[in-house]
């Protein structure tokens, strides 16, 4: 039993693998855009950040100041992605990807308040209706994800904790990766598949979460908050003093 114990992940592992697979997909996008390797293995950030952020939602003892700390975040961010993005400040083409999940976060509120609603039908609608909302907002703003980066926070938020639920999750990752967010082709002869199925991958590690939120406290949840945007800065300047 000790030994399976020491097989499975806490939210931290999970957290410290994301923030790594991302630096290093942000590497490759900004000093070394030949390294394709560095691109695939960032494909595992986004879901491991997405898992977190429902977990979140569904642990959080305040969802106001949940929502508040993550759209600081965001603003926050968004110079810093527009420098690595970009080179610029100002980027309307493309926002980050915290607003993505600030709007995943909106409509998981809104379906928790449906399920209050008398009716199963009303219910249903409420949350068609909300998931409809964030989907085509986040196309709208052109979040990174988009659309489609609101419904994997969807996603991953119905099926955890529920038996089975890992598998949901991977035929809902693959679905959406493979399908809809299906990009730049990898060829291995005789056979190319899209890069961004690489992040169904994910589903290993979020597969082995225990529950756990492991050691930390408040400066470590800062630091993950401040990671984000710092990174990316660095990464920016530091691409342009290169070049």
């Amino acid at each position: 039993r000790q030994l399976n114990r020491q097989r499975r992940l806490s939210s931290l592992d999970l957290k410290i693998l994301a923030a790594v697979t991302m630096l290093i997909d942000h590497l490759g996008i900004t000093l070394f855009p030949q390294a394709v390797w560095m691109r695939c293995v960032g494909r595992l950030a986004f879901p491991l950040f997405a898992f977190l952020i429902a977990e979140g939602f569904c642990r959080t003892r305040s969802f106001q100041r949940y929502l508040l700390r993550l759209l600081l975040c965001a603003a926050l961010s968004e110079v810093p992605f527009n420098l690595l993005r970009s080179g610029g400040p100002v980027d309307p083409a493309h926002q980050n990807v915290l607003w993505t999940f600030c709007i995943a976060l909106a409509v998981l509120w809104c379906m928790e308040q449906a399920r209050q609603m008398p009716g199963r039908t009303a219910r249903y609608a409420v949350c068609a209706a909300s998931v409809l909302a964030g989907w085509m907002l986040g196309m709208y703003l052109r979040t990174d994800y988009g659309g489609w980066g609101v419904v994997t926070v969807i996603l991953l938020a119905l099926c955890r904790g529920r038996d089975g639920g890992w598998l949901a999750m991977l035929a809902g990752l693959v679905c959406i990766n493979g399908v809809c967010l299906a990009g730049q082709v990898i060829h291995l002869s005789p056979l190319g598949f899209p890069m961004q199925l690489l992040a169904a991958l994910a589903i290993v590690p979020i597969s082995l979460y225990d529950g756990r939120r492991g050691p930390g406290g408040r400066g470590v949840q800062l630091a993950f908050y401040a990671f984000y945007p710092v990174h990316m800065l660095v990464l920016a300047l530091l691409a342009q003093f290169l070049s």
